[in-house]
């Protein structure tokens, strides 16, 4: 996993190096010129600045300069050039940031950031998107009073109350669900049962002797 350091910023990084050959931190060694490579972007490598300097307990730290930290992505690769070696090969990974260049543009170190206004296209989507919003919330208003009417006289309901498109489809949920019970005493009327709690009456059909047609009482 990559280390993350702002961009064009000096910086020491800290990490073990492992005994040549075991599986003990190794103590007490020290690197020289080639030893230490970066790459910057993916480009060719070249020797780090500074060389190791150990911390204590098989800890050491490379110090990199500014000019070394200005590139997205950096790599760095800690080999001994001596025979035999006294470390087991060693690379870093470093992602940048804070910078339009680093690889991640945002400032991890800015407590609170200021969003600037944006401009341009973008600026126009958004508009676009703002007022296509508008428009369908004005299409969904417009439907809610015209479609109940519309649908009033297509199908025969009565009025049943003031009427919207949620009671529309409260009844019509329920006749999908298909709850009907015959009303106590009177025959040919059945009755349309919530879909939700499955007792509370909220349409009444009356058949017809001298239609093909019903006649659809909505209740509530």
């Amino acid at each position: 996993m990559a280390e993350l350091r702002k961009y064009g910023v000096s910086t020491d990084i800290i990490f073990p190096l492992i005994d040549r050959g075991a599986l003990d931190f190794v103590m007490g060694v020290t690197s020289a010129t080639g030893d230490i490579k970066i790459s910057k972007n993916g480009a060719a490598t070249a020797n780090t600045t500074n060389q190791l300097s150990e911390i204590g307990n098989g800890l050491y730290k490379l110090t990199l300069t500014a000019t070394e930290m200005q590139a997205a992505k950096i790599a760095i690769s800690i080999i001994d050039q001596t025979n035999p070696k006294e470390w087991e090969d060693q690379c870093i990974l470093i992602d940048t940031y804070g910078n339009a260049s680093a690889e991640h543009a945002f400032d991890l170190n800015t407590a609170s950031q200021v969003v600037a206004s944006v401009a341009g296209s973008v600026g126009g989507n958004v508009v676009g998107t703002v007022a296509g919003i508008v428009g369908t919330i004005q299409t969904l208003d417009a439907l809610n009073a015209g479609l109940p009417a519309t649908i009033k006289a297509i199908t025969g309901l009565t009025e049943g109350g003031t009427w919207s498109l949620a009671k529309i489809f409260k009844v019509f949920f329920a006749v999908l669900a298909g709850k009907w019970q015959d009303k106590i005493g009177v025959s040919g009327t059945y009755q349309l049962l919530d879909s939700e709690d499955g007792t509370t009456v909220i349409a009444e059909l009356v058949a017809k002797d001298d239609s093909p047609y019903t006649s659809f009482n909505v209740l509530i």
